[in-house]
């Protein structure tokens, strides 16, 4: 089940969780409503909930993205303790 920002988040470590982008934004504007920008990244944690929380805590740590209406969903388990997560977010593109 994604997480959706904002929820309790984390404290960021100085290591991130080895957290990447392994992919470009993929946008769609539809005629109405809001753009969504949807984005893969790969992040260390024990499970698919804590991988979504660590993403959106390392995003919000990080970045200056506007999180309001994002959700963070963990995809698969890449390897023993990584995970691939989808971050998507809604918002004028």
């Amino acid at each position: 089940m994604p997480t959706r920002y904002p929820t309790d988040l984390p404290p960021v470590p100085n290591d991130r969780w080895n957290a990447c982008r392994i992919s470009e934004s993929e946008i769609e504007i539809p005629d109405e409503g809001w753009g969504r920008a949807t984005t893969h990244f790969a992040i260390d944690a024990s499970n698919a909930t804590e991988a979504e929380k660590r993403l959106l805590a390392w995003i919000d740590h990080d970045a200056e993205d506007d999180l309001r209406r994002a959700t963070a969903e963990a995809t698969a388990e890449a390897q023993p303790g990584r995970w691939e997560v989808v971050l998507t977010t809604l918002g004028e593109y």
